[in-house]
C-alpha cells in the first residue's frame, strides 16, 4: 500500500503496536477501525484493501457457518452481506 505503520495507525485511530499486531495476525482489527482506514485511502489502495477485508470476512463466515452446519443460514447471510457490501462500495465511491 505504500503507507508506514504509524500512518496506517493514525488513519485507523489505533496505536502503531496494534497495526503491527494486525500484520502479524495476533490481533484482529475492529470493523470500525477497518472502515476508518477504507474511508481514508483512495483509488487502487482502497480497492485492494476492500478485497482483502471481504476475503477475510468470507473465511471467517464460512468457518462460523460450518461450525453451525446450517446451509439455509449461509444463504441468508450471503444475501445480507452482498447487500451490505454493495452499500459500502457505493458509499466509498461517492
Amino acid at each position: 500500500m505504500g503507507y508506514a505503520v504509524k500512518d496506517v495507525a493514525y488513519l485507523m485511530g489505533v496505536s502503531p503496536s496494534a497495526v503491527s499486531r494486525y500484520i502479524h495476525g495476533t490481533l484482529i482489527p475492529s470493523p470500525n477501525s477497518l472502515c476508518r482506514l477504507l474511508i481514508s485511502v483512495e483509488g487502487d489502495t482502497r480497492d485492494k484493501l476492500l478485497k482483502v477485508v471481504i476475503v477475510e470476512l468470507w473465511k471467517t463466515l464460512r468457518r462460523a457457518v460450518e461450525y453451525v452446519g446450517n446451509e439455509v443460514y449461509l444463504k441468508e447471510v450471503i444475501e445480507y452481506l452482498a447487500d451490505e457490501i454493495s452499500k459500502l462500495i457505493e458509499e466509498l465511491h461517492k
